[in-house]
């Protein structure tokens, strides 16, 4: 009786590992804002396109909103080309997505496109009279 229920369980696990969906993440997100590189000025409603590196498809588009922040959810793994498409402004931006990753970015723009993105640091963690950076 032991065996028949220990067979019984051990099929019924094996049958759940076969259907059960990968687990695997294979997605990152990407967040930030948008400005103007020359005087720090956000750029609401700037358009952003997210461009696979190798390729040039177009992988993702979206707007930044009224404060100029935007968010790139569940962006496949890979390097982007970032493309920001503003009123006389316009920049272009090499970033990585790595899976289950939340990357934050300011990116900005100018006149003639010679911005360079930086990742955002992270606020200050204060612990009792510690502050962590």
């Amino acid at each position: 009786m032991q065996a028949i229920v220990f067979r019984s369980i051990l099929v019924a696990t094996a049958w759940a590992a076969i259907m059960a969906p990968a687990s695997a993440v294979t997605t990152g997100n990407v967040t930030g804002s948008v400005v103007d590189c020359r005087n720090g000025a956000r750029l609401p409603r700037a358009q952003i396109l997210f461009r696979e590196a190798r390729t040039g498809a177009v992988e993702r588009r979206t707007v930044a909103d009224s404060k100029a922040r935007f968010a790139a959810l569940g962006l496949p793994e890979g390097r982007y080309l970032v493309q920001i498409l503003a009123p006389a402004r316009n920049g272009l931006h090499l970033v990585n997505v790595d899976p289950g990753d939340v990357a934050t970015y300011q990116l900005a723009a100018s006149a003639n496109g010679d911005c360079k993105p930086f990742e955002l640091p992270r606020p200050p963690q204060t612990t009792d009279k510690t502050t962590v950076r």
